[in-house]
């Protein structure tokens, strides 16, 4: 019998990379169905279309178009054994702390615990009984390393300032009451990866003041508190400083396309003065019942999908609580934004007040009222920087002395996914016989100092920057926080480099002491890629990404004992 050819893979085209990337951002929640529409993406439109219906489990098809979209884009797994698998893997974390429970205050057992379905796994055991975030996956690091104290590594916060506290509270690491929050991690080193600004949530800057105190509080016991910035950092102060959001792309192309929707960005609204925060609040009032007429159309779509849900035995009853659940916040949320704006005369504080209406009520604004929000801020750039300077200098400085890179003992962290741009940039400093260490710090004390120039009110000093700097800044700016498709893959998965680069790039870390990258940005399914010993491990879990239906809340931690165990989720 004559054998069958062996079939060639062909490399993806751009047009098919772009459409494996988009059907992939659909799923995950990072941007709205809504969004893949014919006028955006031409032809790529219906091919998107048809691989998102593929993707959705065949005994939910039957359902109607406008229900099954609103289900599949839901952050729960509706599928019934995906759904099983994420709950297991709870239960048998959640055994296994009991297990090893009265092991107080070590970091990881000695001996791995068996427990049935996690055999061999060493998990992370803590004080207090409260759920912890457990690890569940874990590589052993060298041992050569000396290492002084834990370190634990948070992914992308998204601008939500519950996601900050619950990841800190659940690894023991500070105590948090009455708005005051005090540092009781000892000697241990935080790191934050970027993406604490964000679309998710706009109490990013709330998150900077707290990361600040926390930095003091920390340094007196030994311990640090680092933070990276990330793309959404970059965005931000983008809109302040007025340099390119990345190469060729204004900070004022960039809102009118997108920023609107990012809410780092519109924090800054805060600091305008009550002239303007009148104004905007005027046109709110002004399309006052049509915001409402939206939600509520919104919010009977939502009740005749339940209605459809209810009685459907392929739709599991957890799927039907959160939802119920979820249209009693609409309902709440509409009855206390009509409320607010009732009470707007009664309050003093103007910058309160648009926070208020930023946090609360945002999601319920439409794109004309964010837009003219994003204008004004535009518009009064030296007014609000004076104002964050004169008024929030610790936030001033949170912002930046944000690195964008880091290495701690022998983990290089990054926020965006490891390419062999930033590699090039990194051992374009240690060609020169620079220390790993000492050539990061070079980085981001540049990154640091030009930041600040921009960030800071006219008149500047020097008036302007060298053209050579401008250029850099941009240059490691397009390469480490920008979100291009080249920050979307590792090195080591990257199908334009052959064995040997990749081999070559590995070899750079290595001999300089590098034994893993951690990075966030991209949520890699809690797979450990890489190759050749030096793993690469994604932390970003899409915390509070399209909050909504949602039975688990991800968990973005990992986690590296003094005896380099790197243990994550």
């Amino acid at each position: 019998m004559k054998e069958e050819p062996e079939k060639k893979e062909h490399p993806k085209t751009a047009g098919e990379q772009k459409i494996d990337e988009y059907v992939s951002r659909v799923s995950s929640g990072e941007i709205s169905l809504e969004d893949i529409t014919e006028e955006n993406f031409g032809a790529f439109h219906e091919e998107i279309s048809n691989r998102l219906l593929q993707r959705m489990p065949e005994k939910y098809q039957h359902l109607p178009p406008e229900v099954a979209e609103e289900m599949w884009v839901q952050p729960i797994f509706i599928d019934n054994e995906e759904n099983a698998r994420v709950r297991s893997e709870r239960e048998i974390a959640l055994e296994l702390h009991k297990t090893v429970y009265e092991r107080k205050k070590s970091y990881f057992v000695e001996e791995p615990v068996a427990v049935a379905g996690n055999e061999g796994v060493q998990q992370k055991v803590e004080s207090e009984t409260r759920e912890k975030f457990i690890p569940e996956k874990e590589l052993q690091l060298s041992e050569s390393v000396e290492r002084a104290s834990t370190q634990e590594v948070f992914g992308d916060t998204n601008g939500s300032f519950d996601s900050f506290i619950d990841h800190l509270q659940n690894r023991d690491l500070i105590d948090y009451s009455d708005e005051k929050i005090m540092w009781t991690g000892g000697n241990s080193n935080v790191m934050f990866i970027g993406d604490i600004l964000g679309d998710r949530a706009p109490e990013g800057f709330k998150t900077y003041r707290a990361l600040n105190e926390l930095k003091k509080q920390a340094e007196q016991v030994g311990g640090t508190v680092s933070w990276l910035a990330g793309n959404h950092e970059n965005m931000c102060t983008a809109v302040l400083g007025g340099f390119d959001v990345e190469s060729g792309k204004s900070p004022e192309v960039d809102m009118d396309e997108r920023l609107t929707s990012y809410a780092g960005n519109l924090e800054w609204g805060s600091f305008l003065d009550a002239t303007e925060i009148s104004a905007l609040v005027t046109e709110v009032v002004s399309v006052r019942e049509d915001i409402l007429d939206t939600n509520r159309a919104l919010l009977a779509k939502k009740e005749n999908i339940l209605q459809l849900i209810q009685n459907d035995p392929a739709v599991e009853p957890e799927v039907i609580v959160e939802y119920e659940q979820g249209i009693t916040k609409i309902k709440e949320t509409l009855s206390g934004f009509e409320a607010f704006l009732d009470g707007y005369d009664e309050l003093d504080n103007p910058g309160e007040f648009y926070n208020t209406l930023l946090v609360e009520y945002g999601d319920l604004l439409p794109d004309d009222v964010l837009k003219l929000a994003g204008k004004k801020i535009l518009e009064n750039r030296n007014t609000i920087k004076q104002r964050v300077l004169d008024e929030q200098p610790e936030l001033f400085d949170a912002i930046c002395e944000q690195k964008i890179l880091d290495v701690q003992d022998d983990i290089l962290y990054l926020h965006p996914n490891c390419n062999k741009a930033m590699s090039d940039i990194i051992m374009s400093y240690t060609k020169r016989g620079l220390a790993m260490q000492d050539a990061v710090t070079q980085i981001n004390e540049f990154y640091q100092k030009t930041l600040r120039w921009y960030m800071s009110p006219e008149p500047r000093t020097p008036p302007e920057l060298d053209e050579r700097q401008t250029a850099y800044f941009n240059t490691i700016r397009d390469t480490f926080l920008t979100t291009s498709r080249a920050s979307r893959v590792n090195y080591s998965e990257d199908a334009k480099l052959s064995d040997a680069e990749r081999a070559a790039i590995t070899k750079s870390f290595k001999d300089q002491g590098i034994n893993a990258i951690v990075h966030g940005h991209n949520d890699e399914n809690g797979e450990a890629l890489g190759e050749d010993g030096l793993p690469i491990i994604s932390v970003d879990r899409s915390v509070y990404k399209n909050e909504g239906v949602n039975v688990e809340k991800p968990i973005a931690h990992a986690t590296i004992s003094t005896q380099g165990v790197l243990a994550y989720h």
